[in-house]
């Protein structure tokens, strides 16, 4: 807290009163102790000299009575409380004693000064000698409690006399102070508000000409004269936001202006020092408008052969003599150089001298393709190209072009096209050009003279400003094109009613068929078109076939393979089937082409001559040519092969006894059970001739073989057919034997289909040895 200066004066007046009463009061009671000291110290030294005097004569002759009378009479003394008289061999001869306990008490502490009882006793040993000759001794307690209590009275009472005299300077000191600071308390208070800007009233302070009055006098005057001061100051401060704020909106305004600008803008000093610049050039040049400010422009942006003549020019516009246009080449951030045309405009300072350039720069890097593109096509000896005004005046034109008008260039510059075109050329021509210059894109149309097509592009050259500011005809020659055409659409659309054809996207959905798939399937391509491929799957396909053809597809590459399909109303038809990805120019993939040979016919013919004509299992023939390939994949996939050879037990026995036609039909219910178990995809079932069938599948694991097998043995013998002659069961049995190869533990296990083959008939012998009706199972060894 903020002391005033009233209470500053009184504090610093008290503190100083009590440190100087405080030392006279500590050096009154150093005195009072010292007298006091010094009083009972003289008191029991004048005690003790009285006392030697007294029993010194006694003690030479050892009278012993007059001992006893001069301790008797010494005792009668004030504050003598015991005395004892000792030889020289510290022997007691005579001794007073008022209170003995005490006494002893005393004695026994030897201490100088002893406080007990509440009460305070200084004991006093004092040698006797006679002729410098000590012949005794004595102890004398004196009492001195109240020597000391009047001491301690006297003392409390100067305390007491000093804290009432701190006690009334402080009041005398407040009064005075008080009465002192007031008015500067008053003044200082004003002050202090006039200093936050407040208006206060000053109070008259004092009397006439003493110092608080012309204090609060002057107060008065510098506090009008400070609000006068203020009313200035605002009315300054006013017109100065009121500038700054039209300042800031025209530099906004032109600050928006510059940026807008599709064009660089530059100010320079007459240094060439850039002191503004727009965000265009940041844009176009990748360098922050912090990095350009303050750089010459030459040395930061123009390549070391053009500064030179870039110099020649500044030089030329510092002086005030401004050309129109002129180019040059801009190196920027990256390296790039970019070619800018530039107009200029200069800032002159009160004295009409040039004070800032300002330089606008377009780049010209399109324009200057443009016109290297019009000039390579010029010389394009097959197609036609003319270059004219929004007007239709010829402004350039290549030899092509010319003959078509049967002139020459140089004869057709700056005349209008329309004067050497049919009027009905210069109508069709006359219509996308007013359409061109509405729009301001691309336009192309075909027109047929003499007996041929032509196809004009027509293009829009654009200014800075989005206008149209010329236009470019190019035409060439399509009669041969139409012809080959025609002769495309032919072909296409012979392809289309022929060649079955589909398209699909990267997720299989269909996006185009063509009329001969459509016929193959009995769909429309409305039905087709957006629906997933696998609508005309058929359920016979293997899905590994599928899972194959995509893997191969998604990694680029084409596949080729037979595909079983399904029409809509529910036939079957095979297809020899080509797919291949088609990539965008990314080399990404964007869909896949699938071209389809319909070979049901063929798969029929190869059907009838693989299938056995009873069981319709397959023959020994499809055995022979699959044989290899099977156990190649099985091989690859790392899985476990397995070749069955099946038997009926004592089948000429049944047909002996039931006749061939019942025999038939046991071997057709052995066929069918076969095809149950035979429905994966790698499973395949034989009927090898007669009695003997066999079957090749695949496991993935040796140990569920068995079971497998077994379940066939017994689907046989739960149909229960009779068999009298049968001596192991009174139904139709199967003996079974199995050979298996496991790649899963060694791939490289060499195979031989002979040997494999004998294996399995081994096999088989070995299950109608142990009884018939019997399964036997066993690793095929190299």
């Amino acid at each position: 807290m903020r002391l005033s200066l009233k209470y500053k004066f009184i504090l610093s007046f008290i503190v100083t009163e009590v440190l100087f009463i405080s030392v006279i009061v500590f050096y009154n009671f150093s005195s009072l102790h010292n007298l006091s000291k010094s009083l009972i110290d003289e008191k029991v030294e004048t005690a003790n000299k009285l006392f030697t005097e007294l029993i010194q004569a006694p003690l030479v002759v050892y009278d012993k009575k007059t001992l006893d009378n001069a301790i008797d009479s010494f005792t009668n003394i004030k504050n003598i409380v015991a005395v004892e008289i000792l030889d020289k061999e510290n022997r007691v001869i005579s001794h007073v004693h008022i209170d003995a306990e005490l006494s002893k008490k005393i004695f026994d502490a030897r201490s100088k000064k002893v406080e007990a009882e509440g009460r305070t006793f200084i004991l006093s040993v004092l040698p006797i000698k006679m002729h410098d000759k000590a012949i005794g001794s004595a102890k004398i307690i004196f009492e001195v409690t109240d020597s000391l209590k009047t001491i301690e009275d006297n003392r409390n009472f100067t305390f007491l006399v000093s804290l009432l005299g701190i006690i009334l300077s402080a009041m005398s000191v407040y009064i005075i102070g008080n009465r002192l600071t007031h008015s500067l308390e008053r003044l200082t208070s004003s002050a202090e508000k006039i200093a936050e800007d407040d208006q206060v009233i000053i109070p008259n302070l004092g009397r006439d000409g003493d110092e608080m009055s012309i204090l609060s006098k002057a107060m008065r005057i510098m506090q009008e004269q400070i609000a006068q001061r203020n009313r200035n100051l605002n009315d300054v401060v006013q017109k100065l936001q009121d500038s700054s704020a039209l300042l800031k909106k025209e530099r906004d305004f032109h600050s928006a202006l510059l940026d807008q600008a599709s064009s660089i803008v530059l100010v320079m000093n007459p240094k060439g020092e850039v002191v503004l610049s727009n965000k265009v050039v940041e844009t176009l040049t990748g360098y922050t408008q912090n990095e350009v400010i303050g750089k010459v422009a030459w040395e930061m942006f123009i390549p070391k052969e053009e500064q030179e003549r870039v110099k020649r020019v500044f030089s030329c516009l510092v002086t005030g003599d401004f050309p129109n246009t002129y180019e040059n080449t801009w190196i920027v951030k990256d390296g790039t150089h970019i070619p800018f045309t530039w107009s200029n405009s200069c800032v002159l300072d009160e004295n009409g001298n040039i004070e800032y350039i300002i330089a606008i720069g377009i780049d010209i890097t399109e324009r200057n393709k443009t016109e290297q593109t019009i000039k390579t096509l010029l010389n394009s000896p097959v197609v036609s190209i003319i270059l004219i005004s929004v007007d239709e005046r010829i402004l350039e034109i290549n030899d092509i072009a010319s003959k078509r008008l049967n002139n020459t260039p140089d004869r057709l510059k700056g005349k209008y096209i329309s004067d050497f075109s049919t009027a009905e050329s210069s109508q069709l021509r006359g219509r996308y050009i007013n359409e061109l210059l509405i729009t301001k894109k691309p336009l192309m149309y075909e027109e047929k003279q003499d007996g041929k097509i032509f196809k004009n592009h027509l293009y829009p050259i654009l200014d800075n400003d989005g206008n149209v500011l010329q236009i470019s005809i190019f035409s060439h020659d399509i009669t041969e094109f139409k012809k080959a055409q025609k002769e495309l659409d032919k072909y296409i659309r012979l392809v289309d009613e022929n060649v079955i054809i589909s398209h699909t996207d990267t997720e299989g959905i269909t996006t185009s068929v063509s009329k001969a798939f459509c016929k193959l399937t009995g769909y429309t391509a409305k039905e087709l078109i957006g629906k997933e491929y696998n609508i005309i799957r058929h359920p016979d396909m293997p899905a590994t076939t599928y899972e194959d053809l995509w893997a191969t597809i998604q990694k680029g590459k084409m596949w080729r393979g037979e595909i079983k399909n399904q029409t809509k109303d529910g036939q079957s038809y095979w297809v020899e089937t080509s797919i291949y990805p088609d990539f965008d120019d990314d080399k990404n993939i964007i869909g896949y082409n699938a071209i389809r040979q319909d070979i049901t016919n063929r798969k029929k013919l190869e059907a009838i001559s693989i299938t056995d004509p009873l069981t319709k299992l397959y023959n020994r023939r499809y055995f022979d040519d699959i044989f290899d390939t099977e156990i190649k994949r099985v091989k690859r996939e790392k899985k476990v092969f397995c070749l069955l050879s099946l038997d009926v037990d004592n089948f000429k026995m049944y047909n002996d006894t039931y006749g061939h036609q019942m025999g038939d039909e046991v071997l057709e219910m052995i066929a069918h059970i076969l095809k149950e178990y035979m429905k994966r995809a790698g499973d395949f079932a034989f009927r090898i001739g007669g009695e003997e069938f066999s079957a090749i599948f695949s496991e993935e694991d040796k140990n569920s073989i068995y079971d497998f097998t077994d379940k066939i043995r017994k689907s046989v013998e739960e149909k229960k057919i009779e068999h009298k002659t049968n001596n192991i069961s009174p139904y139709v049995t199967v003996s079974i034997g199995v050979s298996f190869i496991d790649f899963s533990k060694n791939s490289k296990v060499t195979t031989d289909k002979s040997a494999l083959y004998n294996h399995t008939d081994e096999l088989l012998y070995k299950a109608k040895a142990k009884g018939r009706n019997v399964v036997v199972v066993e690793e095929k060894k190299d």
